[in-house]
């Protein structure tokens, strides 16, 4: 039977698995996640191999949990920036959640790296990791879907009709997709503005919105990925500076 929570035992469960998340995450910082190792964290912690099983079934397990973790930090501190800016124009709006999204990531750079690094060989993340990294981008592609309304509707050439395909193909993504362009208001938690405030969006221009997010979403990890590899050190200009001006150079594409 499982514990009850609050009980003696149930408290010493969560304090190990929470002891065994953060030494986990100390391997991160130091040697990366393919150094990610549930015997040495027993072994640090005073426990046999199997002991730490009863805690994390194994390995993947333990790196589900963290990365789910992370996007659930990350994805807050984006919700919550879209929140505190809702009413700030567009432009300005995606200046500020991206500079969160490089903020978040200089301050936790190896919960980054496990988000966004190179995979974890043998690993393979479940899907709902897949709607998590969705909470992420979410508030970004509300703001892009805000910024189509300011012109003419796009037409479907090139990969604007590639992502009108994939939203039509894929559920989930339509669904997502939805969610964040047909309520009015451009809020972080999914308002966008919908055509005509709550009418149903255009779907060129939601294509064109899923199509920038996806952009902004690489080249966003693109800079911050170099940044935080040390790979702009020896040069003189400010990373973050050119971090900049390619959000606004996104911001002029949409």
């Amino acid at each position: 039977m499982a514990d009850q929570a609050g009980t003696p035992r149930a408290r010493y469960r969560e304090h190990n698995r929470a002891e065994i998340k953060r030494i986990a995450l100390e391997q991160l910082a130091e040697r990366g996640p393919s150094a990610l190792s549930l015997s040495a964290i027993a072994k640090r912690m005073g426990f046999s191999g199997p002991a730490l099983y009863r805690y994390f079934a194994s390995r993947d397990e333990l790196l589900t949990e963290l990365i789910t973790a992370a996007y659930g930090d990350l994805a807050g501190r984006i919700t919550e920036t879209a929140d505190a800016v809702l009413w700030c124009a567009p432009r300005e709006r995606l200046r500020i959640l991206a500079d969160a999204f490089r903020q978040w990531a200089v301050a936790e750079p190896h919960r980054y790296q496990l988000l966004a690094g190179t995979p974890v060989p043998g690993y393979s993340a479940p899907p709902h990791t897949v709607a998590a990294a969705r909470e992420v981008l979410g508030p970004f592609l509300a703001v892009f879907h805000r910024l189509q309304q300011d012109g003419p509707s796009p037409r479907y050439e090139g990969p604007d009709r590639q992502f009108q395909q994939w939203i039509g193909a894929d559920r989930a993504a339509r669904d997502w997709v939805r969610h964040r362009t047909t309520t009015a208001g451009g809020g972080g938690s999914g308002n966008s503005g919908g055509e005509g405030g709550d009418g149903e969006p255009d779907p060129a221009r939601q294509a064109a919105a899923l199509r920038a997010t996806v952009t902004a979403w690489t080249r966003m990890h693109g800079l911050v990925s170099l940044e935080l590899q040390g790979s702009f050190h020896g040069m003189s200009f400010d990373p973050a500076l050119l971090y900049a001006a390619e959000i606004d150079a996104l911001a002029d594409q949409a």
